[in-house]
């Protein structure tokens, strides 16, 4: 009897363990592909990218909340025409950057103009480094959970 007590609280623990460890290494992943796929987009239009000018015509914003404070967050509305009327959202600081009216550089695709954003290499590369940063993370927990595991056995 503890025999079969002893293998069935060890197939729920390989359970609990496998589930934990492989749901930290599949979300790694997943965020680590989307991260990516989002800095290539963007990388791709610093690169390959036409230059234009976008007239700031007003400001979203909104509260991030945090356990210690909360932080009001502006991103400006930015407006360009380029084969028609566009308006894409700009990069959020916690300031309102620059006044209405403003003009405002924006990369876009020339063969779909309506792929835009605004010219901003800091955002890019924090882009980068928290989608790098935040997956690796999650798979490292991924790993040392698999590797404390067995280290128990």
């Amino acid at each position: 009897m503890n025999k079969i007590r002893d293998f069935l609280l060890g197939a729920i623990g390989i359970g609990i363990w496998g589930f934990l460890s492989l749901g930290f290494l599949i979300s790694g992943a997943f965020f680590l592909m989307e991260g990516f796929q989002s800095t290539e987009r963007n990388l791709n239009l610093y690169l390959y990218g036409n230059e234009g000018q976008g007239e700031v015509i007003g400001y979203r914003n909104w509260i991030e909340k945090t356990k210690y404070k909360s932080l009001q967050v502006y991103a400006p509305i930015l407006e360009y025409k380029i084969k028609g009327t566009m308006q894409i959202q700009g990069s959020s600081s916690k300031e309102k950057k620059y006044e209405i009216g403003e003009m405002v550089t924006i990369l876009y695709q020339p063969e779909n103009p309506s792929n835009a954003i605004q010219k901003d290499y800091v955002n890019l590369l924090m882009q980068f480094g928290v989608s790098i940063f935040g997956s690796l993370l999650f798979i490292i927990i991924g790993f040392v959970l698999i590797i404390n595991f067995f280290r128990k056995e």
